[in-house]
């Protein structure tokens, strides 16, 4: 939904919905994190945020949480 809300330009909307989401699933925090790592949602790039939540996805059992908290750990 959040996806959705960004492709249509209401960027607030998707960053409110998606930081919402990030409290109780796996697949927010990793889009979150993907967000602080690429500047999405037009959020301030902040790669130390983005391994937290990409450690906080892998947690809760997040593929994508996994292989891109792998990356940061690998590559900083």
């Amino acid at each position: 939904l959040a996806l959705n809300f960004r492709k249509e330009g209401h960027i607030a909307l998707a960053r409110e919905y998606i930081s919402k989401s990030a409290a109780v699933n796996a697949k927010a925090i990793f889009y979150l994190g993907d967000a602080y790592a690429n500047y999405g949602f037009r959020l301030e790039l902040n790669n130390k945020k983005s391994a937290e939540l990409y450690r906080r996805s892998a947690e809760r059992g997040n593929a994508a949480g996994m292989a891109s908290y792998a990356y940061c750990l690998k590559y900083g």
